[in-house]
C-alpha cells in the first residue's frame, strides 16, 4: 500500500512538464500574486521578480539537503524546476514532490540549537549576520534575508528565520538535512483541535498521510524534544511540546483553537507551487 501511495504522489503531486519523463526535473507551476501576498516580495514586485524570489527560498530548502540539486525559473511560463533528479531514488523524488508543495503554506521545523551549528557561538554569529543584514536593508523583509545563499552572506545552509507570531522575536528554524525529515502541508492526512496533557481542547494534532507514516517516524524521532515552528502565513507558531505521538498523530500543545484553525485552512488552500 506504502509504494502505491507514493506512486500516485509521483504522477499526480507537483508534476511534470508536458511529455517529461518520470527521470526528469520536477516542475511547478508558480502563482505570482500568492508569492506576494505571502510577503515573499513587495505588493508592486513585477512577475519576475516574484518568480526569482520564490526560485530563491526554494533553493535554500533544497540545499539542506546537499543532494547536488539545483533550483531554475522560466519567467515567460512562470514555471520553477527542480533537477537533476534522474540519478535519485523514487521515493526521494515523491518526497521533494511534497516539499514544494509545502513551501509556503504549512511547513514543520524544529526550532535551531546552537549544537545544531557545530556548538560554540555559532548560532550567535548568525544572529549578528541576520542584525546586520537588517541595519543595511531596514525595509527589506526577512525572506529576502533567507533567499540569500549562504556564500553570499546569508544564513547558514540549515538555517531559516522566521517571526513568532506571539512575541515577533526573530527564530532560527533548523532545516531538514534529508527529504524524509521534511513535513508540511502535503504530508498531512488531517489537522485537528486536540486535548493537552492537562486534558484541555488546547492543542493541535497532526496527523500523516497513511503511505507517508515511516516518512513521519523518521521526522518525529529527529524532533526528539526540541520546541517546533509551525510555519504558515509568512510567520510561525512555536509549541514547546512536541512530544505525543497519539494514534500515529502528532501532538502540539499551548496552542488556541483559532490558530488550529489558520493551520487547517493554510493547509488545504493553495501553495504558491502547483501543478
Amino acid at each position: 500500500m506504502r509504494f502505491v501511495g507514493l506512486l500516485a504522489l509521483l504522477a499526480c503531486s507537483c508534476g511534470r512538464a508536458d511529455g517529461e519523463s518520470v527521470g526528469g526535473d520536477l516542475t511547478c507551476v508558480v502563482d505570482v500574486s500568492l508569492v506576494r501576498s505571502l510577503g515573499w516580495v513587495e505588493r508592486d514586485a513585477s512577475d519576475e521578480e516574484a518568480l526569482l524570489a520564490t526560485v530563491a527560498l526554494t533553493r535554500r530548502r533544497i540545499d539542506a539537503y546537499d543532494l547536488g540539486l539545483e533550483v531554475s525559473g522560466d519567467v515567460a511560463a512562470r514555471k520553477l524546476s527542480l533537477g537533476p533528479t534522474q540519478f535519485l531514488g523514487f521515493e526521494t523524488r515523491s518526497l521533494l514532490m511534497l516539499e514544494l508543495e509545502s513551501i509556503g503554506r504549512v511547513e514543520v521545523y524544529p526550532v535551531a540549537r546552537p549544537e545544531d551549528l557545530g556548538g560554540g557561538e555559532r548560532l550567535q554569529e548568525e544572529r549578528a549576520k541576520l542584525d546586520d543584514w537588517r541595519a543595511l536593508h531596514p525595509t527589506a523583509s526577512l525572506e529576502a534575508f533567507n533567499a540569500l545563499r549562504t556564500r553570499d552572506n546569508g544564513p547558514d545552509r540549515r538555517l531559516l528565520w522566521a517571526k513568532d507570531k506571539k512575541s515577533e522575536d526573530l527564530v532560527p528554524l533548523l532545516l531538514a538535512d534529508r527529504p524524509s525529515r521534511s513535513f508540511g502541508a502535503a504530508h498531512f492526512d488531517s489537522v485537528q483541535e486536540w486535548w493537552d496533557s492537562g486534558g484541555n481542547r488546547n492543542a493541535m494534532r497532526l496527523d500523516p498521510r497513511d503511505e507517508l507514516e515511516d516518512e513521519f517516524e523518521r521526522f518525529s524521532e529527529a524532533l526528539g524534544d526540541r520546541s517546533v515552528a509551525v510555519l504558515f502565513e509568512g510567520s510561525a507558531l512555536l509549541a514547546e511540546t512536541a512530544d505525543q505521538v497519539w494514534g500515529g498523530g502528532f501532538v502540539l500543545e499551548e496552542i488556541d483553537p483559532a490558530e488550529v484553525s489558520r493551520v487547517r485552512r493554510a493547509a488545504q488552500g493553495p501553495g504558491p507551487l502547483r501543478n
